[in-house]
């Protein structure tokens, strides 16, 4: 039973230690605390060690022998010839009560002829006490002898006087106090040094950390040691060190894909400009033999210019989504009604390039809440991108899956194969699976990344898939 009390004790008191120890070393304030109280602790013992400390009864004798005459004077005065042991013997306790003294009447033989009540004996040993008053007796006395020479009885008697000293206790060093107070500061700043060490040393570890991390180094991590302030501040800063790396990577990304708009747009822009100058050029310069030739050059230069000015307005609008400079104005809306619409628009479209539509929807509403001029624009670019790229003629499946957190539209074409490493710059700018930019099937370059920026813009997901010649595009909303 005890056995089981003592364990729970002790488990109970480990648990409690290593708690206060945890504490401890979450705050390096807490730690610092504690290592300067330990240092007192320690700095002041070794400071009390260095004194000497000796005990003083010079002013205690004094008062002795003080007390011891005045109290020999009345008793000389009392008992000097007289034979009255009952009355003097109280007498001379009350006397030695009095003065905190015992009191003894002996013969030359230590015989004690009257005594205070406060002495037991009956006989006191003059030599001992003669060796005491010399300083010559081996033992350690810690009474003090007064003998004062009387006539008791007309004998030749002795007055004893005991008393025992007032000790005080004397305090001194063993060179100078400032030897000692030395010896203690000494100490403790040793001592504090030595525990502050490690911490000392991680403080600099950090430092030159910081420094490496300042040259440029953002791959360089300071280690984490503890849980107090210091390890909080080694993770923080690692913390900064990985997102400047990342924002600097995101900077040169931008640059880089600034470099590749301004390419990009350079090449897109410069085709069509190019073609509408030459074939108004023979206009101008009548190189046409006919007017039907000559109205065909203009139609031409229109159709140049219509997708010059598509160009123009897709880059534009990517822009302004890329920037972040759009409002979304959501409203719940259809959605089945939404893509309806769309599909209605490019009809005319889809028969040009000989394809059809199938649509799979649900039986009841499907209701979102999104902006819908938006998300028409989305949905087009993909029913267009879908349309261009299917084989002829082809069938584009449109479906639409209802969950309980995310609505899915699916996009379906039969086209060439999209390999697989390609699927992820699908939705790039100006990226083109045909890897020619002189394609005539090929737009501005800018309709599917448009349509990633406004799903992204209302939360969405949007992703492709490719399974042999079937590419699916899905938009989770």
């Amino acid at each position: 039973m005890i056995s089981r009390i003592l364990e729970s004790i002790f488990k109970r008191a480990k648990r409690i230690s290593l708690k206060f120890i945890k504490c401890i070393q979450k705050s390096l304030n807490r730690e610092i605390t504690l290592a300067i109280i330990f240092c007192l602790i320690v700095s002041g013992t070794v400071y009390w060690q260095v004194q000497e400390v000796s005990f003083d009864n010079s002013g205690g004798v004094m008062g002795v022998v003080n007390n011891s005459n005045t109290a020999f004077v009345e008793i000389n005065q009392l008992y000097a010839g007289r034979d009255d042991k009952e009355t003097g013997a109280d007498y001379l306790s009350k006397l030695a009560n009095y003065y905190q003294l015992k009191i003894a009447i002996v013969d030359g033989q230590g015989n004690i002829s009257l005594k205070s009540d406060n002495i037991d004996e009956n006989k006191l040993d003059l030599e001992q006490i003669k060796k005491i008053r010399l300083g010559s007796y081996t033992g350690k006395p810690i009474d003090f002898y007064c003998i004062y020479p009387m006539k008791f009885n007309s004998i030749d008697s002795q007055v004893i006087i005991i008393g025992i000293p007032q000790m005080r206790t004397v305090v001194t060093y063993g060179r100078e106090p400032l030897f000692a107070i030395s010896v203690g500061i000494t100490v403790f700043i040793s001592l504090l040094i030595l525990l502050l060490r490690r911490k000392v040393k991680y403080i600099e570890e950090i430092g030159d950390g910081i420094l490496e991390i300042s040259k440029g180094n953002l791959d360089f991590q300071i280690s984490k040691k503890g849980q107090d302030e210091l390890g909080l501040l080694a993770e923080n800063i690692n913390l900064m060190s990985e997102q400047l790396k990342n924002q600097i990577e995101e900077e040169r990304k931008a640059e880089r894909l600034k470099n590749e708009l301004i390419t990009n747009v350079s090449h897109d822009l410069k085709t069509p400009l190019t073609s509408i100058i030459g074939y108004l050029r023979l206009v101008k310069d009548k190189k046409y033999e006919t007017f039907d030739q000559m109205k065909e050059y203009l139609d031409t230069a229109y159709k140049k210019s219509e997708k010059l000015k598509l160009l123009i307005q897709d880059l534009f609008e990517y822009t302004k989504l890329a920037n972040g400079d759009v409002q979304l104005n959501k409203s719940k809306i259809n959605l089945v009604e939404l893509i309806e619409q769309v599909i209605g628009e490019l009809s005319l479209m889809a028969k040009e390039n000989h394809s059809t539509f199938s649509k799979v929807y649900p039986k009841n509403e499907v209701v979102v809440e999104v902006d819908s001029d938006k998300i028409v624009r989305a949905i087009e670019n993909i029913l267009v991108n879908a349309i261009k790229y299917s084989y002829r003629p082809g069938e584009i499946k449109i479906q639409i899956t209802q969950g309980d957190w995310l609505t899915v539209v699916m996009v379906e074409n039969c086209g060439d194969t999209i390999h697989k490493e390609d699927l992820s710059h699908l939705f790039d700018r100006f990226f083109r699976v045909e890897k020619s930019r002189t394609s005539d099937i090929g737009g501005s370059g800018l309709g599917l990344s448009i349509a990633k920026s406004i799903v992204k813009l209302h939360n969405g997901e949007i992703w492709a898939e490719s399974e042999n010649n079937r590419i699916r595009i899905f938009v989770g909303l």
